[in-house]
């Protein structure tokens, strides 16, 4: 079984939120709207004017906390008494895989309006589900991706540098995850596939990224910074797109989802967590020091934690590692690719390892 989900529309434009119900309109003439707090006082206005316009129906929901399976029921029973017929998310990862949730649940169009690229959320078919405290609990595999995306480069790029580095860093892991892959599985054109856009991603994030942060200004220009904003979006959301009954993962993304487990990670986004995981990775993989040393210096550049310390984790230490160790060697069957060895105790010990060298760093 292969499948390509992805968004039948993706649309990166400096002010397209004024034109949002231009293009709702042609998906549902009542909508839901859930966004968190800031991403609302961002956006409202401009979004309310614009299915105004557009002689667009809508109710407005201010989205708290995680997207739990309650949350998630509670929006869908509230779309279904005031019988929406589109749902719009605004916001990060969190929003976003909620109304993707939504959404799925209700079979109506889903639209996606990111305020920060911090993830590849808004394209990717999948949500992640938590429970109320912030530990990942589960995955919502949806039955299509959104039907749209409106990419606002404006407001991407007034967001905090904080998210953006940390979407890059959560895009660059598509490559180190997959890459490994092919040397035991050769023949499979959908790993090829996935790996060549994967590298396009990488290769384009390092041709632009320290350019962009270092002549970052006031100037319209946003050439570099689309290109950034496409690689987190719809290159990383493509390579998440091409599925089958294999999987081909690494440890960067399980390791994220391990850590939610310990409650001081939780104020770390998930590209930051998701750097350590890769830094782990590669001492599992047993790179060269020369080449452990200059992805560490790397991701140090970019400021995302390359420590455990800066995950969040300073006490109880060998109890929390334990922990996350454990967890990511009980699900590391389902990573079909992974060529390293993994048991708990290996894993702990590559934890502890990057964290020795991030500390040297």
């Amino acid at each position: 079984m292969s499948l390509i989900q992805t968004p039948y529309e993706y649309v990166n434009e400096p002010n397209i939120i004024v034109k949002s119900g231009n293009y709702v309109k042609g998906l549902g003439k009542n909508a839901l709207i859930i966004g968190g707090k800031t991403a609302l006082s961002i956006t409202q206005n401009d979004i309310v004017q614009s299915f105004k316009e557009n002689d667009i129906e809508f109710s407005i929901k201010e989205f708290k906390g995680y997207p739990t399976k309650k949350i998630i029921s509670e929006f869908a029973e509230f779309g279904e008494e005031q019988k929406i017929d589109v749902i719009v998310g605004v916001g990060g990862g969190r929003v976003i895989d909620t109304t993707k949730a939504v959404g799925n649940k209700l079979g109506i169009p889903i639209v996606a309006i990111p305020t920060i690229a911090a993830t590849c959320a808004s394209w990717a078919a999948v949500s992640i589900i938590y429970d109320e405290e912030g530990n990942q609990v589960d995955f919502f595999d949806s039955q299509k991706s959104a039907n749209l995306i409106l990419a606002d480069t404006k407001i991407l790029s007034e967001a905090p540098d904080r998210y953006l580095k940390a979407g890059i860093i959560d895009t660059i892991a598509k490559w180190y995850e997959t890459e490994p892959n092919l040397k035991n599985n050769n023949d499979s054109l959908q790993l090829k596939i996935q790996i060549e856009i994967a590298k396009l991603a990488f290769n384009v994030l390092k041709e632009t990224s320290f350019k962009y942060f270092k002549y970052k200004s006031d100037e319209d220009d946003l050439k570099d910074f689309k290109q950034i904003v496409d690689s987190i979006i719809l290159l990383a959301g493509l390579v998440g797109s091409i599925k089958s009954n294999e999987f081909y993962g690494g440890i960067a993304h399980p390791f994220y989802n391990s850590s939610t487990q310990i409650p001081e990670t939780r104020n770390k986004l998930h590209g930051e967590k998701v750097a350590f995981g890769i830094l782990t990775q590669l001492v599992l993989e047993e790179k060269p020091r020369e080449e452990l040393i200059e992805t560490f210096s790397l991701f140090k550049k970019f400021g995302v934690p390359i420590t455990l310390k800066e995950i969040g984790i300073v006490d109880k230490i060998d109890e929390k590692i334990n922990l996350i160790a454990k967890d990511v060697s009980k699900k590391s069957g389902f990573y079909r690719g992974i060529n390293y060895e993994l048991t708990s105790d290996i894993i702990k010990k590559a934890i502890l390892e990057a964290d020795n060298i991030g500390r040297a760093i």
